[in-house]
């Protein structure tokens, strides 16, 4: 066998691979041999059956299935002795098929790109620094309170914090759109969950009244139809209630399995705490991150980067719940192709400088970063056990403290510039960018 490469153009490989006549042709005339051998044909016996007859009858379709064989051998020989290392076959296109001839045949294969890292010198971040205030947690029991507080009609306008019931209908340019119109609508006054200016319209209105609304998407709405364009909502008023919030006491706790109140804010505020610091972590990590895919662009071979759409896709699904019975497939793969090569991209960016820096996970960090997530479970050791006996997420931990082992050897040659901000303010961005990703 020889190989010639013919061509290269990036990542692709364009080879010609020739086997020679005598070691297909053998083998053509061993299956040949084997078929008769076996074949049964009207006015013959089993095995009896003249090769003459037998190569006309079934040679053509012997050659074609002893082909696929040989090409496949053949190819990862081939691919097997080169320099490069192949992440996928393109296509493969027969050039010589003859008995008594060489075999010819040609392969495109996609290849893992050479890698030259450079530009780690420029790396800029800026570093969040945030706490957990009293404040910060005083607002989060604020929350939980809220979330377990029951609710009475009352007879007067609508405050901040109300529970108002309405029906709405939802026009642009005059004509109802899709989405824009529900009946016994709940709406929590205060909460932001409708868009800018709605729940602040109804501030001062009572039971039964309609109110018209006048307000704008904003320009980053998820649904271009309606991003940035002036609508108009008409609002009927059908019933205002209020909260009665518990008592910040042992009863409130036990709805949380603690047994008092003061446990609950430590144990509140610890939550809290390691989000932070994981969040805090993981933007730090990404900027870093960001730094060295912008610097050093790469291509990406295409079935690396379609296996991913497809992790991606079946991710989301799970979100939504559709991940059963195949739904997630129906996904469409455009929108998530982009993050996808993106993702694989900064893979392999990351791959390549872990082995360049020769740098190996560290043990101690690995248990103290599982330590640090069992501290959120109820009985912590036996959640440390569990973490270590699934071997799936065990690896997904050692390969972050990896990362975070990469990112804090960066760090010391990086441009750090620190950001002080508040509790609200660091989460805000850390979801922000969680949700961007």
């Amino acid at each position: 066998m020889s190989v010639e490469v013919e061509k290269s153009e990036g990542i692709l490989k364009h080879l010609s691979i020739t086997v020679v006549a005598k070691e297909v042709d053998d083998l053509f005339e061993s299956k040949l041999r084997e078929t008769a051998s076996k074949v049964r044909l009207d006015g013959f016996r089993a095995g009896k059956v003249p090769m003459a007859l037998v190569r006309n009858r079934f040679g053509k379709q012997i050659r074609q299935e002893m082909l696929t064989g040989v090409i496949d051998t053949h190819l990862q020989k081939a691919l097997d002795g080169q320099t490069f290392k192949v992440s996928g076959v393109k296509s493969v296109d027969l050039t010589q098929n003859e008995a008594g001839k060489d075999f010819i045949f040609k392969a495109i294969v996609e290849t893992f790109p050479e890698i030259d890292i450079k530009d780690l010198d420029k790396i800029s971040v800026e570093k969040i620094i945030a706490s957990v205030e009293e404040v910060d947690l005083d607002d989060m029991i604020a929350t939980l309170q809220k979330q377990h507080a029951t609710w009475h009609g009352v007879d007067r306008a609508i405050e901040q914090g109300d529970r108002v019931k309405v029906d709405f209908v939802g026009t642009l340019e005059g004509v109802e759109f899709d989405g824009g119109s529900a009946q016994d609508f709940a709406v929590d006054i205060g909460s932001g969950q409708m868009i800018e200016g709605f729940e602040t319209g109804l501030m001062g209105k009572k039971m039964g009244e309609q109110v018209q609304l006048d307000l704008v998407f904003p320009l980053e709405y998820g649904r271009q139809d309606l991003a940035g364009k002036p609508v108009k909502f008409a609002v009927t008023i059908k019933s205002i209630e209020a909260p009665t919030l518990p008592a910040l006491d042992a009863e409130f706790s036990k709805k949380f399995n603690v047994e008092t109140y003061e446990k609950l804010r430590e144990e509140i505020k610890g939550n809290m705490m390691r989000e932070l610091e994981f969040g805090l972590n993981n933007t730090l990590k990404t900027q870093v991150f960001e730094n060295i895919a912008s610097h050093n662009p790469i291509e990406v071979p295409s079935d690396l980067i379609h296996r991913e759409t497809q992790s991606l896709k079946y991710q989301a699904a799970q979100r939504f719940g559709m991940q059963k019975n195949d739904e997630w497939k129906k996904l469409p793969d455009p929108l998530f192709a982009e993050q996808a090569k993106k993702r694989v991209a900064l893979s392999l960016l990351i791959s390549h400088l872990i082995d360049m820096l020769k740098l190996t996970v560290d043990d101690l960090k690995v248990k103290a970063l599982i330590a640090r997530i069992a501290e959120s479970y109820e009985d912590a050791l036996e959640a440390e056990h569990e973490i270590f006996e699934d071997e799936n997420r065990l690896s997904n931990l050692q390969q972050a403290v990896l990362e975070d082992q990469l990112v804090e050897h960066l760090l010391k040659t990086a441009k750090v510039t620190e950001k002080p901000l508040s509790f609200k303010e660091a989460m805000k961005t850390i979801r922000g960018q969680n949700a961007s990703v």
